[in-house]
């Protein structure tokens, strides 16, 4: 089945034009002589998660990109070995398994991109013989579309989608026109509504307004069976431990290492959502049990608690966590170029970008055994946050919206 050259919709071979944009399609109709054949002076590199296409004057050759086995030993060792230094710091299952992918992911992606290096470094007949090597000549290749950098083409075995650069796209569109006909389209792009930055922001945002409307429920709501006596204990215990601890540091460290079990288990995907949900309903009932610890309302409770910085502080790291884990889906979709540079990595993104909201904690906690000393003077903290924020804000802005698109 031919495709409309202009918006990629699906016509028949006896259409005179396309019936959705109007596109002429007579090139298309009876029996057209072939185009004549383009060149490609340099091959197309186009990326999967786990294959590497080179597409040439001959068509296509599909590696596959798995980590041979010689480094799994290497990968494994040293995982077992994070695994214990880690444990012993966090005793959080959860928090473990997430630290040691962020710590993995960029080592592994690292040895990866070394491998496909090798691979484009050879010629097309030595990467045609090695094995797991799959050779689709342009004569197989049922159709191909080209939509901004995704690339996506059927053979007899289905629709096989892929990642190139936008500067190779006009010259593989070139061949595969010249090659396919009415077979190939070029389907314009439509312009997104929002910036990458935007959608995280508003994601983030959406994930905030979710986790602090179950704290509020949370704090305010009666009391079920049994959760009375349930959250006192939680409440007390953690008194106690800070209580115990003799210095200022020593608090930091707990709460700081706390917060960050918190933040990892809401990083993960899909399910750090629901985490950083449940652990908002805990944080609304201990409040409330504080609360009733000091003889207020709830609702003064908390009234107190948000005129605080590190508040505020603390429960916007918690969402750019999980829209973090969340948002990093679309990281596995790279190029060739970006995959081979760290900087764009999207393992690298990702560990840089938890680091980040680990930095913001860290801030929180400093704030946090800071202002019972200050009294009422731990509202004049609000003065360096906001600047801090806006600082950070405006040189990280430009770097932010890179990594995220």
């Amino acid at each position: 089945m031919p495709y409309c050259p202009k918006c990629g919709k699906e016509v028949l071979a006896t259409d005179q034009y396309c019936l959705n944009c109007g596109q002429s399609l007579e090139r298309l109709s009876g029996h057209p002589e072939s185009p004549a054949s383009t060149q490609l002076i340099s091959p197309v590199r186009a990326m999967d998660t786990s294959n590497l296409y080179l597409i040439g004057d001959e068509g296509l050759l599909k590696a596959g990109t798995m980590l041979p086995l010689v480094a799994l030993p290497i990968i494994l060792g040293a995982a077992l070995g994070l695994l214990v230094v880690i444990y012993s710091d966090f005793g959080n299952w959860v928090a473990m398994s997430v630290v040691l992918a962020l710590i993995i992911a960029p080592i592994v992606g690292a040895y990866r991109a070394r491998h496909l290096s090798r691979l484009v470094g050879l010629t097309r007949e030595e990467l045609a013989s090695r094995q797991n090597v799959r050779t689709i000549p342009w004569s197989s290749i049922q159709s191909m579309r080209i939509m901004g950098r995704r690339l996506s083409f059927k053979t007899a075995t289905g629709w096989y989608s892929t990642t190139i650069d936008r500067t190779d796209a006009d010259r593989l569109a070139q061949k595969a026109s010249s090659e396919l006909g009415g077979n190939f389209a070029a389907v314009p792009e439509a312009p997104p509504r929002f910036s990458p930055m935007a959608k995280f922001l508003l994601l983030a945002a959406a994930i905030f307004i979710i986790t602090e409307g179950i704290t509020f429920a949370a704090s305010l709501i009666p009391f079920g069976p049994g959760e009375q006596l349930h959250y006192t204990n939680l409440y007390n215990s953690t008194e106690t431990s800070l209580s115990q601890s003799p210095t200022i540091f020593q608090q930091w460290s707990e709460i700081f290492l706390n917060n960050v079990q918190v933040a990892l288990a809401g990083f993960v995907p899909a399910f750090g959502s629901l985490i950083l949900s449940l652990s908002s309903y805990n944080t609304g009932r201990v409040i409330q049990v504080a609360a009733i610890h000091f003889g207020v309302s709830p609702s003064t409770f908390l009234t107190l608690l948000f005129i605080l910085p590190h508040t505020w502080v603390e429960e916007v790291a918690y969402p750019l966590a999980g829209a973090l884990g969340l948002y990093m889906f679309t990281w596995r979709h790279q190029s060739y170029a970006e995959f081979s540079n760290w900087r764009t990595r999207g393992s690298t993104k990702v560990a840089l970008g938890f680091a980040s909201v680990a930095l913001i904690l860290a801030v929180a906690a400093a704030l946090e055994v800071s202002e019972p000393s200050l009294s009422i003077g731990a509202l004049l903290l609000w003065v360096p946050v906001v600047i801090g924020a806006l600082y950070a804000y405006m040189k990280l802005k430009s770097r932010i919206a890179a990594a995220l698109s």
